[in-house]
Protein backbone atom coordinates (compact mmCIF):
# COMPACT_ATOMS: atom_id res chain seq x y z
CA UNK A 1 0.00 0.00 0.00
CA UNK A 2 1.73 3.26 -1.27
CA UNK A 3 2.63 5.29 2.20
CA UNK A 4 1.59 2.12 4.12
CA UNK A 5 4.76 2.54 6.42
CA UNK A 6 3.60 5.34 8.44
CA UNK A 7 0.31 3.24 9.50
CA UNK A 8 2.77 0.46 10.01
CA UNK A 9 6.28 0.85 11.63
CA UNK A 10 8.49 -1.70 12.51
CA UNK A 11 6.47 -4.97 11.73
CA UNK A 12 8.97 -7.61 13.28
CA UNK A 13 9.65 -5.55 16.47
CA UNK A 14 5.94 -5.78 17.42
CA UNK A 15 5.03 -9.15 16.76
CA UNK A 16 8.74 -10.20 18.96
CA UNK A 17 6.93 -8.23 21.72
CA UNK A 18 3.60 -9.70 21.33
CA UNK A 19 4.91 -13.66 21.06
CA UNK A 20 6.97 -13.07 24.23
CA UNK A 21 4.08 -11.95 26.18
CA UNK A 22 2.33 -14.62 24.99
CA UNK A 23 5.06 -17.36 26.17
CA UNK A 24 3.93 -15.96 29.73
CA UNK A 25 0.39 -17.35 29.61
CA UNK A 26 -1.65 -20.24 28.86
CA UNK A 27 -1.30 -19.10 25.01
CA UNK A 28 1.69 -20.81 24.95
CA UNK A 29 -0.22 -24.39 24.59
CA UNK A 30 -1.19 -24.03 21.65
CA UNK A 31 2.01 -22.86 19.38
CA UNK A 32 3.82 -25.02 17.16
CA UNK A 33 6.98 -24.69 19.53
CA UNK A 34 4.97 -25.91 22.19
CA UNK A 35 4.23 -28.74 20.77
CA UNK A 36 7.69 -29.56 19.48
CA UNK A 37 9.19 -29.10 22.39
CA UNK A 38 6.69 -30.75 25.17
CA UNK A 39 5.29 -32.94 22.55
CA UNK A 40 7.69 -34.17 20.39
CA UNK A 41 10.86 -33.79 21.22
CA UNK A 42 12.52 -35.39 18.10
CA UNK A 43 15.80 -34.06 17.04
CA UNK A 44 14.77 -33.17 13.43
CA UNK A 45 11.60 -30.81 14.65
CA UNK A 46 13.36 -29.08 17.92
CA UNK A 47 16.10 -28.04 15.60
CA UNK A 48 13.80 -25.58 13.35
CA UNK A 49 13.68 -23.69 16.95
CA UNK A 50 17.56 -24.13 16.94
CA UNK A 51 17.37 -26.16 20.30
CA UNK A 52 20.14 -28.65 20.42
CA UNK A 53 19.01 -32.36 21.66
CA UNK A 54 21.06 -31.73 25.08
CA UNK A 55 19.12 -28.08 25.77
CA UNK A 56 15.89 -29.94 25.65
CA UNK A 57 15.21 -30.29 28.64
CA UNK A 58 16.27 -27.32 29.76
CA UNK A 59 13.78 -25.70 27.21
CA UNK A 60 10.92 -27.73 28.57
CA UNK A 61 11.95 -25.70 32.21
CA UNK A 62 11.98 -22.74 31.19
CA UNK A 63 8.40 -22.40 28.88
CA UNK A 64 7.12 -24.21 31.98
CA UNK A 65 9.35 -21.55 34.17
CA UNK A 66 7.72 -18.61 31.74
CA UNK A 67 4.03 -19.85 32.18
CA UNK A 68 4.18 -20.06 36.09
CA UNK A 69 5.65 -16.74 35.95
CA UNK A 70 2.85 -15.09 33.52
CA UNK A 71 -0.11 -16.81 35.66
CA UNK A 72 1.47 -15.90 38.75
CA UNK A 73 1.69 -12.16 37.78
CA UNK A 74 -1.38 -12.04 36.36
CA UNK A 75 -2.92 -13.05 39.56
CA UNK A 76 -1.17 -10.77 41.59
CA UNK A 77 -1.62 -7.94 39.37
CA UNK A 78 -5.52 -8.28 39.24
CA UNK A 79 -5.32 -7.70 43.57
CA UNK A 80 -3.32 -4.57 43.24
CA UNK A 81 -5.92 -3.13 40.58
CA UNK A 82 -9.06 -4.42 42.33
CA UNK A 83 -7.49 -2.51 45.45
CA UNK A 84 -6.63 0.41 43.00
CA UNK A 85 -2.69 -0.27 43.65
CA UNK A 86 -2.33 -0.47 39.93
CA UNK A 87 -3.50 1.69 36.61
CA UNK A 88 -4.18 0.23 33.00
CA UNK A 89 -4.46 2.32 29.93
CA UNK A 90 -6.79 5.23 30.17
CA UNK A 91 -10.56 5.10 29.90
CA UNK A 92 -12.91 4.30 27.03
CA UNK A 93 -14.40 7.36 27.84
CA UNK A 94 -13.00 10.82 26.71
CA UNK A 95 -14.78 12.67 29.76
CA UNK A 96 -13.01 10.28 32.24
CA UNK A 97 -9.40 10.71 30.41
CA UNK A 98 -9.45 14.26 30.79
CA UNK A 99 -10.31 13.40 34.46
CA UNK A 100 -7.49 11.32 34.59
CA UNK A 101 -4.80 14.17 33.31
CA UNK A 102 -6.24 16.35 35.57
CA UNK A 103 -6.22 14.16 38.41
CA UNK A 104 -2.85 13.42 37.61
CA UNK A 105 -3.48 9.75 37.41
CA UNK A 106 -0.87 8.14 35.92
CA UNK A 107 -1.68 5.35 33.42
CA UNK A 108 0.03 2.11 33.20
CA UNK A 109 1.62 2.09 36.94
CA UNK A 110 1.53 0.79 40.21
CA UNK A 111 0.58 3.43 43.02
CA UNK A 112 2.46 3.98 46.11
CA UNK A 113 0.31 5.81 48.47
CA UNK A 114 0.22 9.07 46.65
CA UNK A 115 3.53 7.98 43.85
CA UNK A 116 2.99 6.68 40.37
CA UNK A 117 5.43 4.08 39.42
CA UNK A 118 5.08 3.82 35.43
CA UNK A 119 5.70 -0.10 34.11
CA UNK A 120 5.16 0.56 30.70
CA UNK A 121 8.44 0.04 29.42
CA UNK A 122 8.98 -3.06 31.58
CA UNK A 123 8.83 -5.92 28.59
CA UNK A 124 7.35 -8.54 28.51
CA UNK A 125 5.39 -8.19 31.79
CA UNK A 126 3.83 -4.54 30.98
CA UNK A 127 1.73 -6.12 28.40
CA UNK A 128 0.27 -8.92 31.15
CA UNK A 129 -0.60 -5.93 33.69
CA UNK A 130 -1.97 -3.65 31.37
CA UNK A 131 -4.11 -6.61 30.00
CA UNK A 132 -5.58 -7.28 33.87
CA UNK A 133 -5.81 -3.75 34.63
CA UNK A 134 -8.00 -2.94 31.72
CA UNK A 135 -10.08 -6.06 32.67
CA UNK A 136 -10.53 -5.29 36.45
CA UNK A 137 -11.20 -2.16 35.31
CA UNK A 138 -13.92 -2.81 33.21
CA UNK A 139 -15.66 -5.19 35.10
CA UNK A 140 -18.54 -3.38 36.18
CA UNK A 141 -21.19 -4.20 33.92
CA UNK A 142 -24.34 -4.45 36.57
CA UNK A 143 -27.58 -2.36 34.94
CA UNK A 144 -25.85 -1.93 31.52
CA UNK A 145 -26.86 -4.19 28.56
CA UNK A 146 -23.94 -6.93 28.90
CA UNK A 147 -23.90 -7.38 25.15
CA UNK A 148 -23.14 -4.24 23.67
CA UNK A 149 -21.74 -3.00 26.65
CA UNK A 150 -19.08 -5.93 26.55
CA UNK A 151 -18.34 -6.07 23.02
CA UNK A 152 -17.54 -2.13 23.64
CA UNK A 153 -15.39 -2.91 25.92
CA UNK A 154 -13.79 -5.75 24.84
CA UNK A 155 -12.93 -3.99 21.74
CA UNK A 156 -11.46 -1.13 23.65
CA UNK A 157 -9.50 -3.30 26.05
CA UNK A 158 -7.84 -5.20 23.01
CA UNK A 159 -7.23 -2.15 20.91
CA UNK A 160 -5.53 -0.53 24.27
CA UNK A 161 -3.07 -3.59 24.77
CA UNK A 162 -2.56 -5.46 21.91
CA UNK A 163 -2.63 -2.32 18.72
CA UNK A 164 -0.51 -0.19 20.73
CA UNK A 165 2.21 -3.25 21.60
CA UNK A 166 2.69 -3.93 17.65
CA UNK A 167 2.72 -3.06 14.21
CA UNK A 168 -0.86 -2.00 13.84
CA UNK A 169 -0.08 0.84 15.96
CA UNK A 170 -1.10 3.17 13.27
CA UNK A 171 -4.38 1.48 12.50
CA UNK A 172 -6.76 3.37 14.95
CA UNK A 173 -5.34 6.87 12.81
CA UNK A 174 -6.06 5.12 9.58
CA UNK A 175 -9.67 4.04 10.46
CA UNK A 176 -10.67 6.88 11.63
CA UNK A 177 -9.37 9.06 8.71
CA UNK A 178 -11.18 6.33 6.65
CA UNK A 179 -14.25 6.58 8.66
CA UNK A 180 -16.70 9.74 7.31
CA UNK A 181 -17.93 10.23 10.03
CA UNK A 182 -15.32 10.70 12.71
CA UNK A 183 -12.89 12.18 10.61
CA UNK A 184 -13.43 15.75 10.49
CA UNK A 185 -12.29 17.36 13.81
CA UNK A 186 -9.63 14.25 13.88
CA UNK A 187 -7.67 15.14 10.68
CA UNK A 188 -5.81 17.74 11.81
CA UNK A 189 -4.55 15.82 15.05
CA UNK A 190 -3.65 13.01 13.10
CA UNK A 191 -2.03 14.68 10.68
CA UNK A 192 -0.12 16.55 12.87
CA UNK A 193 1.12 13.35 14.44
CA UNK A 194 2.35 11.58 11.29
CA UNK A 195 3.97 14.59 9.91
CA UNK A 196 5.65 15.58 13.66
CA UNK A 197 7.10 12.11 13.54
CA UNK A 198 9.01 12.53 10.00
CA UNK A 199 10.65 15.78 10.95
CA UNK A 200 14.39 15.95 12.12
CA UNK A 201 14.96 15.55 15.84
CA UNK A 202 10.98 15.01 15.91
CA UNK A 203 11.64 12.73 19.27
CA UNK A 204 14.57 14.66 20.68
CA UNK A 205 13.04 17.95 20.22
CA UNK A 206 9.93 16.60 21.57
CA UNK A 207 11.66 14.85 24.84
CA UNK A 208 13.27 18.20 25.41
CA UNK A 209 10.10 20.53 25.08
CA UNK A 210 8.10 18.07 27.68
CA UNK A 211 11.70 18.29 30.21
CA UNK A 212 12.69 22.14 29.97
CA UNK A 213 8.54 23.59 29.29
CA UNK A 214 6.27 21.24 30.76
CA UNK A 215 3.71 23.56 30.69
CA UNK A 216 0.83 21.91 28.80
CA UNK A 217 -0.15 23.69 25.57
CA UNK A 218 -3.70 24.32 23.92
CA UNK A 219 -3.61 23.09 20.31
CA UNK A 220 -6.67 22.68 17.73
CA UNK A 221 -5.03 23.29 14.07
CA UNK A 222 -2.54 21.43 12.27
CA UNK A 223 0.44 23.88 12.64
CA UNK A 224 -0.49 23.87 16.66
CA UNK A 225 -0.42 19.99 17.11
CA UNK A 226 2.53 19.48 14.68
CA UNK A 227 4.92 22.32 17.32
CA UNK A 228 3.02 21.48 20.22
CA UNK A 229 5.71 19.73 22.08
CA UNK A 230 8.82 20.59 20.65
CA UNK A 231 11.29 22.86 22.32
CA UNK A 232 12.16 25.51 19.68
CA UNK A 233 8.49 25.98 19.08
CA UNK A 234 6.48 25.58 22.05
CA UNK A 235 5.59 29.00 23.14
CA UNK A 236 4.15 30.22 19.98
CA UNK A 237 1.50 27.80 20.77
CA UNK A 238 -1.09 29.51 23.39
CA UNK A 239 -0.37 28.18 27.49
CA UNK A 240 -3.21 26.17 29.37
CA UNK A 241 -4.35 27.80 32.51
CA UNK A 242 -5.04 25.74 35.70
CA UNK A 243 -8.56 26.66 36.21
CA UNK A 244 -8.73 24.78 39.77
CA UNK A 245 -5.69 25.94 41.01
CA UNK A 246 -5.07 26.68 44.81
CA UNK A 247 -2.74 30.15 43.30
CA UNK A 248 -5.60 32.12 42.28
CA UNK A 249 -3.60 34.12 40.13
CA UNK A 250 -3.30 32.65 36.73
CA UNK A 251 -1.08 29.95 36.92
CA UNK A 252 -0.26 27.96 33.90
CA UNK A 253 -1.03 24.51 33.59
CA UNK A 254 1.76 22.04 34.69
CA UNK A 255 1.06 18.49 34.77
CA UNK A 256 2.56 15.82 37.25
CA UNK A 257 5.76 15.67 37.79
CA UNK A 258 6.50 19.84 38.29
CA UNK A 259 10.66 19.33 39.66
CA UNK A 260 12.35 19.35 36.33
CA UNK A 261 14.78 17.38 37.69
CA UNK A 262 12.15 14.87 38.26
CA UNK A 263 11.19 15.53 34.74
CA UNK A 264 14.68 15.07 33.74
CA UNK A 265 15.08 11.37 35.25
CA UNK A 266 11.63 10.29 33.81
CA UNK A 267 12.93 10.94 30.40
CA UNK A 268 15.43 8.55 30.62
CA UNK A 269 14.64 5.83 33.15
CA UNK A 270 12.05 3.32 31.89
CA UNK A 271 10.94 3.44 34.80
CA UNK A 272 8.78 7.09 35.12
CA UNK A 273 7.74 8.14 38.64
CA UNK A 274 4.74 10.82 39.24
CA UNK A 275 2.87 12.10 41.79
CA UNK A 276 -0.33 14.11 41.61
CA UNK A 277 -1.60 16.29 44.81
CA UNK A 278 -4.50 14.69 45.75
CA UNK A 279 -6.43 18.10 45.15
CA UNK A 280 -10.08 17.30 46.68
CA UNK A 281 -11.64 19.47 44.11
CA UNK A 282 -10.07 18.07 41.18
CA UNK A 283 -10.78 14.57 42.92
CA UNK A 284 -14.58 15.61 43.80
CA UNK A 285 -14.86 16.62 39.94
CA UNK A 286 -13.21 12.77 38.72
CA UNK A 287 -15.90 11.04 40.78
CA UNK A 288 -18.87 13.13 39.35
CA UNK A 289 -16.97 12.73 35.90
CA UNK A 290 -17.86 16.27 35.14
CA UNK A 291 -15.27 17.00 32.52
CA UNK A 292 -14.39 21.23 33.20
CA UNK A 293 -12.01 21.45 30.30
CA UNK A 294 -14.58 19.72 27.53
CA UNK A 295 -16.93 22.21 28.84
CA UNK A 296 -14.80 25.51 28.60
CA UNK A 297 -13.65 24.36 25.06
CA UNK A 298 -17.36 26.21 23.54
CA UNK A 299 -19.77 29.50 24.19
CA UNK A 300 -23.61 28.57 23.51
CA UNK A 301 -22.42 25.91 21.13
CA UNK A 302 -19.39 27.65 19.36
CA UNK A 303 -16.56 25.85 19.34
CA UNK A 304 -13.55 28.29 20.52
CA UNK A 305 -10.05 28.86 19.12
CA UNK A 306 -7.03 28.14 20.98
CA UNK A 307 -6.36 31.31 21.76
CA UNK A 308 -9.87 32.05 23.03
CA UNK A 309 -9.51 28.77 25.19
CA UNK A 310 -6.54 30.01 26.40
CA UNK A 311 -7.64 33.24 27.81
CA UNK A 312 -11.01 31.95 28.89
CA UNK A 313 -8.93 29.77 31.10
CA UNK A 314 -6.80 32.24 32.42
CA UNK A 315 -9.31 34.31 33.67
CA UNK A 316 -10.87 31.46 35.52
CA UNK A 317 -8.10 30.77 37.32
CA UNK A 318 -8.28 34.24 38.94
CA UNK A 319 -12.08 34.22 39.75
CA UNK A 320 -13.54 32.80 42.72
CA UNK A 321 -14.81 29.89 40.97
CA UNK A 322 -12.49 27.27 43.31
CA UNK A 323 -14.02 29.12 46.49
CA UNK A 324 -17.46 29.04 45.13
CA UNK A 325 -16.79 24.88 44.14
CA UNK A 326 -14.99 24.04 47.42
CA UNK A 327 -18.45 26.12 49.65
CA UNK A 328 -20.64 23.20 47.72
CA UNK A 329 -18.79 20.41 48.01
CA UNK A 330 -18.35 21.09 51.26
CA UNK A 331 -22.16 21.06 52.04
CA UNK A 332 -23.40 18.15 53.69
CA UNK A 333 -26.12 17.67 51.29
CA UNK A 334 -24.09 17.76 48.49
CA UNK A 335 -21.39 14.87 49.94
CA UNK A 336 -24.77 12.72 50.83
CA UNK A 337 -25.82 12.99 46.77
CA UNK A 338 -22.61 12.40 45.72
CA UNK A 339 -22.34 9.47 47.64
CA UNK A 340 -25.68 7.66 46.70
Amino acid sequence: IPGGYIFFPFVRTGYNSLRLTSAHTPLELFSERWNAVMKDGSPDVIAKFGIKPEELEYERAMMKGRMAAGTSIIGISSLLAMSGMMTGDYPMEKETRDLWRINGIQPNSFKFGNVYVSYRDLEPFNTLFSTTANVVSNSHILGEDLRDEWLEKLVWMTSATLVDKSMLAGVEDLAVLMNADSAGGQIPRIVGKIARSHLPYAGLLGQLGDIMQANEKEANNFLELLVKRDLLFKETVPPKYDILSKDRTGQRYFPPVGNPLLRMFNGVSPVAITWPENDPVKMTLNRMSYNLPEMVSTIDNEPLTSLEISELSRYMSMGDLRKKLERVMSSAKFKTELEA
